[in-house]
């Protein structure tokens, strides 16, 4: 039967019958009427007297998806109980009411948001179930979905939109091999070359330790156990998007222990004093950075928080401006006055969208 072949439009009436008994209840074809009513405004065929006996024997049952179903089938059987006075059906008096793994009202407001941020990455079949799963799960009507229009998450994509679905895919398998402690091995081209066509791939072999999403890139750092050192890259720059998992001498899967590399090479505190992904070396200095935004910059930046070790130092109302800090590992300062963009890049990258409004105060090292 059609109720067996979708348990989920089952679901559906036993919450519709919930609803009604709650509301006071009524004679069986109050019942009916009530469900076969809300089933068809929903695109459902209306269904017999003897599909609503199965769906209050299913309700006594406690076999259903609710809150409680967890319960062993003994308990189950005894948590749901109505009663009929003459041909009127009600709760019994000492029942439990079904807790539905549903939405509220204000729950609803926030899946404009949700499927904004899913839709992003719709061409991944993992995204694209969950995708599924919230619709049947939550009832999830036409209306709903108009109104993800209201919300629109804006953001520089890849000019080849598979390219991007290619590098997502490529995330979650590395993150796989991260979870399995395998190593990978891959080719890999320098960022500073614009032309593909010239680009010289190298071959790189790495315990990968972490991704990261920085400025619209995905980056992976890993750790290059015979340079005995911290190693960053660009998802997209790898050869073909492919990486291969790594062969021990023995022709077995060569793999690492990620806690022990983690605590060896303080993977903790290298990106403490970052602002992105920069791979700083260890002869770069750590320095306090005063910072100063003015007018429409001091607005943006005040609900901010640039970096962790962001501190407020001053905000001017009447000048205007707000002066924060920022604790940044530096490159060496070889010449005086050097510039700051060619101390920190990622510095320089952050303040040069403010233009004129924003001067760097002070470096000083700390």
């Amino acid at each position: 039967m059609a109720r067996h072949a979708n348990p989920n439009i089952q679901l559906e009436r036993i919450r519709l019958i919930c609803q009604f008994l709650t509301k006071g209840g009524g004679t069986k074809a109050d019942m009916l009427e009530f469900v076969n009513e809300e089933m068809t405004a929903n695109g459902y065929a209306p269904v017999k007297y003897r599909t609503i006996e199965y769906d209050l024997e299913k309700l006594t049952s406690g076999e259903f998806e609710h809150a409680k179903m967890h319960l062993p089938k003994s308990k189950l059987g005894k948590l749901f109980r109505y009663k009929t006075s003459g041909k009127f059906y009600t709760w019994a008096e000492k029942t439990e009411i079904p807790i539905f793994d549903d939405l509220d009202e204000d729950e609803r407001l926030t899946l404009p948001f949700l499927f904004g941020i899913l839709r992003q990455y719709e061409g991944l079949p993992a995204i694209q179930k969950i995708l599924d799963t919230l619709d049947e799960k939550y009832r999830i009507t036409p209306e709903t979905y108009e109104s993800s229009t209201a919300f629109f998450v804006q953001r520089p994509v890849m000019e080849k939109k598979n390219v991007e679905v290619k590098v997502i895919q490529l995330v979650l398998q590395i993150i796989g091999h991260i979870q399995r402690g395998e190593m990978i091995e891959f080719h890999y081209a320098w960022v500073g070359n614009l032309d593909e066509g010239m680009n010289t791939y190298s071959i790189h072999r790495i315990a990968p330790m972490q991704v990261r999403l920085y400025e619209h890139y995905y980056y992976l750092t890993g750790i290059n156990i015979e340079k005995n050192r911290i190693v960053n890259y660009r998802i997209d720059q790898i050869k073909r998007l492919k990486i291969d998992v790594a062969y021990n001498t023995e022709d077995e899967i060569e793999t690492f222990e990620r806690k022990k590399l983690e605590k060896k090479y303080r993977l903790d505190q290298h990106f403490k004093h970052v602002l992105g992904v920069w791979n700083h070396h260890q002869s770069d200095v750590l320095h306090r950075v005063t910072i100063e935004f003015r007018d429409w910059a001091a607005s943006y930046a005040k609900p901010l928080q640039f970096h962790p070790s962001q501190r407020l130092v001053r905000m001017d109302v009447e000048a205007k401006t707000l002066t924060i800090t920022l604790d940044l590992l530096l490159f060496p300062e070889i010449v005086n006055d050097k510039k700051v963009h060619e101390r920190s890049p990622e510095l320089a990258f952050l303040l040069g969208r403010f233009r004129e409004c924003v001067r760097i105060v002070k470096m000083e090292q700390i």
